[in-house]
């Protein structure tokens, strides 16, 4: 699924969720992206990499590969599970590790391998027009197809919201996560 957006909306402060399965390990696969077309080194993406780690990253020039990259200690090997993955940003907020936020099942990634956040009001190449905007693959590039399940996938444009938007401990059983209405969000 990919699209191209005709005009340009909050590239400071959004949230994306969704919900994935993955099929297959050992592989860089792309979660979504969105790449430059004139300019291939300007992207926003979200992927597992081929370590099987959760990775945003965004590039900004030549020479300087990722201005805004998180890598997740954790690893995600478990191709029966459900993982809700939410990207949270706001880089308008003066507190630096506020800027973006990585919530997966309901509980915030605090423990990364790198950590390069965000510059104070950096705009991400998300909500950007006349950029491929795809789910599922890279932005630009018919390559690293997510090869899995994506569901439930949610883009709030202007806000940047936490876990609790999108899901909910189940009463019955404390530890699974599972999504709730989302009627009421502002899209």
């Amino acid at each position: 699924l990919s699209f191209t957006p005709s005009s340009t909306s909050n590239q400071k402060t959004w949230t994306v969720s969704c919900w994935v399965k993955r099929s297959k390990l050992g592989a860089d696969q792309y979660v979504w992206g969105v790449t430059g077309e004139s300019d291939k080194d300007y992207f926003t993406e979200l992927l597992f990499n081929s370590s099987d780690q959760l990775s945003f990253r965004q590039g900004g020039t030549v020479g300087d590969p990722y201005q805004t990259q998180y890598v997740t200690n954790r690893l995600f090997r478990d191709t029966s599970a459900w993982y809700n993955l939410i990207i949270a940003a706001d880089t308008t907020d003066s507190t630096e590790a506020d800027r973006l936020k990585i919530y997966v099942n309901g509980v915030q990634e605090t423990s990364f391998a790198t950590t390069n956040h965000p510059s104070l009001n950096e705009n991400f190449r998300w909500h950007f027009n006349n950029y491929p905007h795809s789910i599922g693959r890279t932005g630009l590039y018919a390559s690293n197809y997510f090869d899995g399940y994506i569901t439930e996938w949610i883009d709030v444009d202007g806000s940047q919201l936490d876990q609790n938007s999108f899901g909910e401990f189940d009463s019955d059983s404390p530890t699974i996560w599972k999504p709730k209405d989302i009627s009421g969000l502002t899209l």
